[in-house]
């Protein structure tokens, strides 16, 4: 978990098709090829709680390290616009690129060149980024809607409504019959 969440991938483990057999998904959660799910509030979407958080948000990350090779400082900046992982749309980005006009100084991170800083900053900035509009819901028993899928939510207003990516899910039958609630993040891709 901690490899994955360095540079900005996520792990989900899935059944196989035999008894006993695990697959283990180590990708971006931008890159995922499966036909997403389509929740509409009133309809497949019983309630959702939409969370935006304009904490710790940044317009740009700088990584600072020490070449100690070439005996030279070592210091690389990503902007939000070299990512192409996005909250919101772009357009409501741009607000708050020119609101959030702050910058996140990383120097705790060994970095041996400067690709390895740009890798450190770009995936810094796209959790950052990620972290901006989460979501808990619940809809009616969806057994394939597990951590790591992607829904589209419908219904929720312009801002709201878009590309979740799955973080996690809880799947209970009771009186009122089968319930799927699950934890969400938003991202937009270019």
């Amino acid at each position: 978990m901690g490899r994955a969440r360095k540079i900005g991938y996520d792990i989900s483990v899935s059944e196989g098709q035999k008894k006993g057999e695990s697959k283990i998904r180590f990708v971006p959660s931008t890159t995922l090829k499966q036909r997403p799910y389509d929740l509409k509030y009133g309809k497949s979407l019983i309630q959702f709680q939409p969370t935006l958080t304009t904490k710790d948000q940044v317009n740009k990350v700088t990584v600072k390290g020490w070449n100690a090779v070439a005996k030279k400082p070592i210091s690389v900046t990503v902007t939000r616009q070299e990512l192409n992982v996005r909250s919101m749309k772009r357009k409501d980005e741009q607000f708050i690129e020119s609101a959030f006009d702050r910058e996140e100084i990383i120097t705790n991170v060994p970095v041996r060149n400067e690709t390895e800083a740009k890798r450190e900053a770009k995936a810094a900035l796209e959790r950052i980024v990620k972290d901006m509009i989460t979501g808990s819901g619940s809809t009616v028993g969806m057994p394939d809607l597990r951590a790591g899928t992607v829904v589209y939510i419908r219904g929720i207003g312009e801002r709201f409504s878009g590309r979740y990516f799955i973080t996690s899910t809880t799947h209970s039958i009771n009186d009122s019959g089968y319930l799927t609630t699950f934890e969400a993040r938003r991202e937009e891709k270019e």
